[in-house]
């Protein structure tokens, strides 16, 4: 929350915002970091997502990981991206 709340502060100084996400890679935080952050760009710019790529990987890539093929940043995504239509919003 600390790290949330300074970026939300710092954000607020700039005309344009632009997102990188590259922490953890598990689904559940990739998905919360998505719900938080894409409320900070601004119109006509990006929330980049990376390492979606992970979801076509071999398990084997991932042992001791929190994230594996099924449940990586692209699952994320698509859950957000579901999440953001049913809603009604736009993107």
């Amino acid at each position: 929350k600390k790290i949330i709340n300074k970026v939300k502060k710092i954000s607020k100084k700039f005309k344009r915002v632009l997102v990188f996400l590259d922490s953890n890679h598990s689904h559940s935080h990739v998905l919360e970091e998505l719900k938080f952050y894409s409320k900070l760009v601004s119109t006509n710019s990006y929330c980049i997502v990376f390492d979606t790529a992970i979801s076509k990987l071999n398990d084997k890539f991932h042992a001791g990981k929190a994230w594996n093929s099924n449940e990586n940043p692209y699952t994320a995504v698509e859950e957000f991206l579901s999440y953001i239509k049913k809603k009604g919003c736009m993107i």
